[in-house]
């Protein structure tokens, strides 16, 4: 069942899908829950005192969508929200460029402050103005949506800056060309992985097999293009993409765990799809200890429940 318009969707400006910055897996993770945040309500809350835009992150939220361990993970977004405070992202601006090929740009820190609360299990962080009016999706703007829930086991950075990359443009082609060296600036991928040898190790196979194994998109070939004077040199690579048909997942019972339950909890709170009776049964499973961390099984939620039991 096709129920794209009933899951969580992050929508975001092409100048967040192109710009340049380097960031972790949960800070990224942090971003897609504050662009998600921004496409529900319209808008995140301006703090005068702060100097920044106030997003509240719920620790419960990003377990939710992110994680099935609990023990670390207000440490991890600790962690992952001071990142944002202390990296910059490079907009480019090629309409300024100089005339010899000087990149314009625009560099800013993501976030100015944060507060940590892990007794009350949440973290607020402050991101910077410049931020909020550049990268959520603007009425009339180029943008790149997606599923949150696609992004879920994602866990390369890299792979996550490729997937949303491929985002861009899969309503309206099935292909799309980068150079390596734009991949390279724009992921913020290390010097050493100039050396092809590197790249394809260390960023495309491992980029492959997640989108492929994790995402809705499959991608089935990745061409390797040299332009230039040197013809040996890998210059460009064309990703050739076909998105995946909607089915559900024959799993055998032995093998779930607390995470599907996570999973499943999602599909039936957004009512992204039909769970089997073994996803509902091992929820049922699973249910105490998710209750412990925050999950909501509110009596609204209880009603969703029954009714995906009966369908």
């Amino acid at each position: 069942m096709d129920s794209t318009n009933s899951q969580p969707m992050i929508k975001q400006s092409n100048i967040l899908t192109s710009a340049a910055y380097n960031l972790s897996r949960n800070a990224k993770r942090i971003i897609y829950l504050a662009l998600h945040n921004i496409s529900e309500n319209g808008s995140l809350p301006f703090d005068s005192d702060e100097g920044g835009y106030k997003f509240v992150l719920k620790h419960a939220d990003f377990k939710k969508y992110f994680t099935s361990s609990s023990k670390k993970a207000s440490r991890d977004i600790h962690q992952a929200a001071r990142e944002l405070t202390k990296k910059d992202i490079i907009f480019y601006q090629p309409d300024e460029d100089g005339e010899d090929g000087e990149k314009a740009t625009k560099e800013r820190n993501w976030a100015v402050g944060l507060d940590h609360y892990p007794k009350s299990s949440y973290t607020v962080i402050y991101f910077s103005k410049s931020i909020i009016n550049t990268i959520p999706y603007k009425k009339g703007d180029p943008f790149t949506q997606y599923l949150l829930l696609n992004t879920k086991k994602l866990s390369n950075p890299y792979a996550m800056r490729l997937y949303e990359s491929l985002c861009q443009w899969r309503n309206t082609r099935t292909s799309c060309k980068h150079s390596v060296e734009w991949m390279i600036t724009r992921f913020g991928m290390p010097k050493s992985y100039t050396r092809m040898s590197d790249f394809r190790s260390k960023f495309l196979k491992v980029a492959l097999q997640e989108i492929n194994n994790n995402t809705d998109i499959f991608i089935e070939e990745v061409e390797e293009i040299c332009e230039g004077n040197r013809k040996n040199r890998i210059t460009h690579l064309n990703f050739k993409w076909r998105k995946k048909s909607a089915k559900q997942k024959i799993v055998s019972e032995s093998a779930f765990t607390l995470e599907d339950a996570v999973k499943t909890y999602c599909e039936i709170d957004n009512k992204a799809c039909l769970p089997t009776k073994s996803e509902i049964e091992n929820l049922e499973k699973f249910m105490s200890e998710l209750a412990i961390e925050g999950f909501d099984f509110s009596s609204e939620f209880i009603m969703k429940l029954k009714e995906a039991k009966r369908s």
